[in-house]
């Protein structure tokens, strides 16, 4: 760290030094915006710019440190360096299988809590409400995550989300020994930030779902959590959850005239079949009059495509359905108070119970909504309790690699 990075950190500094060697790379620079700037706007430099201030910082500051070795990655260093966007970036440089450099990118000096909570949600930093620990906390939470990816290999397509949830169970444990020693004022921020990652998640406003790792951290508050090798464990049941809430929307609003459109898609233009996901199944000639009989308001819908053949009633089944979710999700994305209401319904009638990760996923963004952000969900109870799932203590269900981990980070390693 710079001397004013590690002025502003105080003792958080020796403890990042100490979690670093935890994580088996041989020399770690931490980098804040402040760091760059000098006050200066980042918003009009070129990537370039951005690229060749953080390098040249690290060189002067540096100087045993190789920053040469991060050439294919400074444009896009440089980037969230000078945002405060967070980010660890490691390489073996020998090629014995551990990190000998790396950098990692803390967030500004000046952010606030409730901005680092509204980048996670999505929401503004007005939107927030009710956060436990300080600015410091939330700061320091930022880069024991980032430390937290050191020691893991590279990213796979399907191991993006596994990463993070196993990088913020680190960090969940170095702000427990942090908390032991004092330093951070309250240990539930810890639970704080990883719920109210799940808020935008759930709310449809994280495509990637890389992030969205509640389920799968085990918080200071929380039982065992499930575990898993592959980010379809976690991404599959939220995906379910998500699809739940937007068909209970959709249903109340598709009617015949959505339903004719799907059709005409379906059969395609001049009765060609359609190359997309509305494909309908191979069909003879009296089929096809059928479905135009329907177009032309010769037969109700239902009557139809009562008489098609089973395969094809069953992909026009599916393709409502799937008309269905995306009406709903079209109304859900403009209207978050009724995003929180109709997942509320679901989830104390039950309709989750037999998706467990997936009801966790909506435990935690109706919980996370309702205590930090019940303004922007029109939340009209703070005092209403949900219960959640319970996942046994089994092998398959606690992350026990981390909690085996010595607690006493200034002497984990030498």
């Amino acid at each position: 760290m710079s001397d004013d990075t590690a002025a502003h950190f105080g003792a958080w500094s020796q403890e990042f030094s100490a979690w670093a060697q935890t994580q088996d790379v041989g020399r770690v620079v931490i980098i804040t915006p402040e760091d760059l700037l000098n006050g200066r706007d980042p918003t009009g430099m070129s990537d370039e710019a951005r690229a060749a201030l953080l390098k040249s910082f690290i060189k002067r500051n540096f100087p045993d440190f190789d920053a040469d070795k991060f050439d294919a990655e400074y444009l896009s260093l440089g980037r969230n360096a000078v945002l405060g966007q967070g980010r660890a970036q490691s390489l073996d440089v020998d090629g014995d299988g551990k990190n000998d450099l790396a950098i990692v990118i803390a967030a500004s000096r000046d952010q606030t809590k409730e901005q680092a909570a509204a980048k996670s949600a999505h929401l503004t930093p007005d939107n927030i409400k009710n956060l436990r620990g300080t600015d410091l906390d939330w700061q320091a939470m930022t880069i024991a995550h980032e430390i937290g990816h050191l020691s893991q290999p590279n990213k796979s397509r399907d191991k993006n989300l596994v990463w993070e949830i196993e990088a913020e169970q680190d960090m969940v444990q170095f702000m427990t020994t942090a908390h032991k020693k004092g330093l951070i004022s309250d240990l539930r921020a810890v639970d704080d930030l990883t719920l109210i990652r799940n808020i935008g998640s759930f709310y449809f406003k994280d495509d990637l779902q890389t992030h969205v790792v509640g389920p799968g951290v085990q918080t200071p508050s929380e039982g065992p959590v499930p575990v898993a090798e592959h980010d379809h464990v976690f991404q599959e049941p939220l995906h379910q959850a998500q699809m739940d809430v937007s068909r209970a929307v959709g249903v109340d609003l598709i009617n015949d005239t959505h339903r004719i459109k799907v059709l005409e898609k379906m059969l395609g233009e001049r009765g060609l079949y359609s190359f997309d996901a509305y494909k309908l199944p191979p069909m003879e000639i009296e089929d096809k009059r059928a479905i135009v009989d329907i177009l032309r308001g010769k037969v109700s819908i239902e009557g139809g495509v009562a008489v098609l053949p089973a395969d094809v009633q069953d992909k026009i089944a599916e393709t409502f359905e799937n008309e269905t979710e995306i009406l709903g999700i079209g109304a859900l994305m403009d209207d978050p108070a009724l995003m929180y209401d109709m997942t509320r319904r679901l989830y104390l009638s039950g309709d989750f119970d037999d998706n467990p990760i997936g009801k966790q996923y909506a435990y935690e963004f109706l919980t996370a909504a309702q205590a930090h952000a019940p303004e922007n969900f029109g939340v009209f109870s703070q005092d209403e309790k949900f219960i959640p799932p319970i996942f046994e203590q089994t092998d398959s269900f606690t992350p026990t690699d981390h909690l085996d981990n010595n607690q006493n980070l200034t002497t984990m390693k030498p």
